[in-house]
């Protein structure tokens, strides 16, 4: 059966049933929403994830080759592209691929993401949450009077997405909130969470694990 772009196999379908919904699969789920991407092309069946090569080596190797490999129970390197600045892992894998697209990744162009229900129902959100953070979000430090102020952000086209990561920090303690940008390109939305209560809080509740944003969050604690 071939999949086109606006299908979406039920999770039952034969070609998913051997892979559970676990933890892995949905940090891996949320690391494609932010860096990643499904394609078709004839009989290969792509999973693409792109990061940068310039601060992204240490969480390719410790967190996104790792998760890949105990998905995939094989073999998975990533190809470095200097002239591009990226760091990309590209294999094709039907059962993966078949089982992504099944609990609700778009094939092609990410339009309208959301994190899954499957995701919520197995309590499995903040992994989903973690691998948008480590890869589409950002720690960012401003200067407040000459204090640095920590504040943590996201910026996608998707409110959809934004709302349900909002509501999931809201429900666990912190407080911000997303505002609508209209930049040249097309309106974008952006998650701002401000404040040291908020950063210390989020990394309780669902952490850093992109070494970058580690260690930018304990150089900002080393100096309070």
């Amino acid at each position: 059966m071939r999949v086109l772009e606006s299908e979406s196999l039920p999770a039952h379908h034969p070609f998913c049933d051997n892979m559970k919904i676990n933890k892995d699969l949905a940090l891996f789920y949320g690391i494609l929403l932010g860096d990643g991407c499904i394609s078709r092309s004839g009989n290969k069946w792509f999973v693409v994830i792109t990061c940068s090569f310039y601060d992204d080596k240490k969480f390719f190797n410790k967190v996104v080759i790792p998760i890949t490999k105990r998905l995939r129970r094989k073999d998975v390197r990533y190809r470095e592209r200097k002239e591009y600045g990226k760091l990309e892992i590209n294999f094709s894998d039907k059962n993966l691929f078949k089982k992504l697209n099944s609990i609700g990744f778009p094939i092609g162009k990410k339009l309208n993401i959301k994190i899954p229900k499957v995701f919520f129902d197995y309590k499995l959100e903040k992994y989903v949450i973690s691998g948008i953070f480590a890869t589409d979000g950002c720690l960012a430090m401003v200067n407040n009077n000459g204090v640095r102020y920590p504040r943590i952000e996201v910026q996608l086209n998707s409110f959809i997405l934004l709302n349900q990561i909002k509501k999931f920090l809201i429900n666990n303690g912190l407080k911000g909130n997303v505002y609508k940008i209209n930049g040249k390109s097309g309106t974008v939305y952006r998650l701002e969470f401000p404040g040291k209560n908020n950063l210390f809080k989020f990394r309780r509740k669902i952490g850093f694990i992109n070494p970058k944003r580690e260690e930018k969050f304990k150089n900002y604690t080393s100096k309070l």
